[in-house]
């Protein structure tokens, strides 16, 4: 389980932003995809979709409203593509994670093993994403805020959630 807070790099051996502006209120360190207008505006995961372009996840800035930990909307954002990031494991996790398990994204835009993802398949009408180049760096239990990294653009397989 990682100290840091929600949305920070860490490990910063390389890494890789994309800016715009955020598309409604996204939290740090949330899933989020590409906006209404995709050269310009990102959104945040939505779960209920696997017609989506996963684009990373809402890094933190000074830019954002850093009392309440997201941007809201309009708001200048990064997301990450490379590197390393703090995000919170999903309160819905029903697996704690360990160093090198798949990365998966909930429906709720936080993060959960990608075996989880594949074994609470079903047809429920949400999506959780696998991202098949990325991994947790340690471990944590639910809702607890670990460190992943991930590289995008990467393969992302869209497992419909029971």
């Amino acid at each position: 389980m990682s100290d840091m807070d929600l949305g920070k790099v860490s490990q910063s051996k390389y890494y890789e932003f994309s800016s715009g502006a955020a598309e409604g209120t996204i939290g740090f360190g949330k899933a989020v995809v590409k906006g209404t207008n995709p050269e310009t505006q990102f959104t945040a995961y939505p779960g209920d979709s696997d017609a989506v372009s996963v684009s990373g996840f809402a890094a933190f800035t000074l830019s954002g409203n850093i009392d309440d930990l997201e941007f809201v909307d309009q708001q200048p954002m990064r997301v990450l593509r490379s590197g390393v990031v703090a995000v919170k494991v999903s309160a819905n996790a029903g697996t704690s994670p360990v160093a090198g398990d798949k990365v998966a994204i909930n429906p709720d835009g936080d993060v959960f093993t990608a075996a989880e993802a594949n074994s609470d398949s079903g047809t429920g009408g949400t999506y959780a994403a696998i991202l098949k180049n990325s991994e947790f760096v340690e471990g944590a239990d639910a809702e607890d805020t670990v460190l992943i990294e991930v590289d995008f653009p990467t393969e992302v397989e869209f497992v419909q959630q029971a």
